[in-house]
């Protein structure tokens, strides 16, 4: 199968000149007017309306390898068959659920298991699988304060992820894509936030790939992809949100015949507004 190549993009300047026009200094601190509208906060959540949702449950598995060993990644060969609709829970709860609920004043805020820049967490995770116990094949959003799936596209994605770089994608069983949503994190740091995309997605990246390393599960980040091909896969909405790095997990080393890349349709989803 024809992928795109990884290495399509080879010009850095644009990316140099972003960092050196967002670097702070004495001066660009002191002269900012820049003040949160508190009026104007960005939601906390993502939601869609109108989709089905599925409930994950909350009786998953916890980690039970030592953290410092899970964090070190030693790795087993992966058991696909393992891979079911509780493994996939404990993986999102803990790369990126609900830890704490607090109360200030009239407003509700919510901690989760990685931390982000100014508690606005402006990352999105979302699953392409195949069918697995529990879970049918589909593209679904994670929604932390339901601790549910809400299913954007029904059936086997796979090879669009392979056609956009991500070839492991093609016999695991599943891919986590982290999207980043700008104004939820632009909202505090304006220009700069771009740089936030990385620190926050890396950190649920991270405990993304411990929890599974503690499962036995072996998983790797993809950070060179199209990430066209991922937004439509998504339905991102241009310039708003964007795919930021994709984690394959239960990576088969005996891989199935290749499946045939589907049309992917646009599609029309309501959302809460952000």
């Amino acid at each position: 199968m024809a992928r795109i190549s990884q290495m399509a993009g080879k010009d850095f300047s644009a990316a140099m000149t972003y960092h050196e026009a967002t670097k702070h200094s004495e001066v660009s601190i002191g002269a900012s007017a820049h003040y949160l509208d508190w009026d104007n906060k960005p939601a906390q959540f993502k939601e869609y309306k109108n989709l089905a949702s599925i409930a994950l449950p909350r009786n998953f598995p916890r980690p039970e390898k030592n953290s410092i060993k899970a964090i070190k990644g030693e790795k087993k060969d992966a058991d696909v068959k393992k891979i079911d609709i509780g493994v996939l829970s404990e993986l999102l709860f803990f790369s990126a659920g609900l830890t704490r609920k607090m109360r200030f004043g009239k407003e509700f805020y919510y901690m989760r298991a990685a931390s982000a820049t100014g508690a606005l967490y402006p990352i999105e995770l979302y699953v392409i699988c195949g069918r697995i116990p529990g879970l049918e094949a589909g593209v679904y959003h994670f929604d932390p304060l339901h601790f549910s799936l809400a299913k954007l596209r029904d059936g086997d994605f796979r090879a669009a992820l392979d056609y956009a770089g991500s070839s492991d994608s093609l016999s695991a069983p599943l891919t986590v894509a982290f999207t980043s949503l700008a104004w939820r994190n632009a909202w505090k740091y304006e220009a700069r936030s771009y740089r936030h995309w990385f620190w926050d997605s890396g950190v649920i990246v991270a405990n993304l790939l411990a929890t599974s390393n503690s499962a036995g599960i072996a998983a790797k980040a993809i950070l060179g992809f199209a990430d066209s091909e991922i937004d439509q896969l998504l339905s991102l909405e241009a310039k708003k949100e964007a795919t930021v790095a994709l984690a394959v997990v239960g990576i088969d080393h005996n891989p199935k015949a290749l499946r045939l890349r589907q049309p992917i349709p646009s599609l029309a989803l309501e959302i809460n507004p952000l």
